[in-house]
């Protein structure tokens, strides 16, 4: 049987990734701050070739191998990251796994314009929004705080390729 280590205190996260061996950003060690965490890379039988030696020098990730996927398409090794975490949390009381694209460089905190609940020590104000760059660490401590009960409703987070309307 498969399953998580109950030990761990922050969901797996499971990175599909696709014709990107030489530039994926696979190395969560610096934005995981020293925490455990199960990091699980899945990638296309014919290309396991090309991710191995990356993945030796990292030994903080796992590789599933998608054998047999048709079409092998990210869209494909999206779907069995989907599959394969709630198969590895289906003993576990928490049922959140966190799927995140190999090529993320940066998180960034969001204080909205009169933000009401900051969150990133920024003081509020009416006339633009501020960012804060933050770890994926503490990205998923705070899904986690009250068991991912205020975050329910989410699927996707979303990301953004500028920061031009962000000071």
């Amino acid at each position: 049987t498969l399953e998580i280590d109950s030990r761990l205190q922050l969901p797996p996260i499971l990175t599909p990734s696709s014709g990107r061996a030489s530039s994926a950003l696979l190395d969560l060690r610096k934005t995981m701050e020293g925490s455990k965490y199960a990091q699980i890379l899945l990638i296309q039988k014919p290309e396991a070739l090309n991710y191995l030696p990356l993945c030796i020098s990292y030994n903080d990730i796992d590789i599933l191998v998608l054998v047999n996927s048709e079409p092998r398409t990210i869209g494909t090794s999206r779907y069995f990251a989907k599959k394969f975490g709630e198969l590895i949390t289906a003993s576990s009381t928490s049922k959140f796994i966190f799927i995140q694209d190999d090529n993320i460089l940066s998180w960034t905190g969001v204080t909205l314009i009169n933000d009401p609940f900051p969150l990133f020590n920024k003081e509020p104000n009416c006339r633009f929004a501020q960012q804060t760059d933050i770890s994926l660490l503490h990205l998923l401590s705070h899904m986690k705080a009250d068991n991912y009960l205020h975050i329910k409703d989410f699927s996707v987070i979303g990301f953004s390729l500028t920061k031009r309307t962000i000071k």
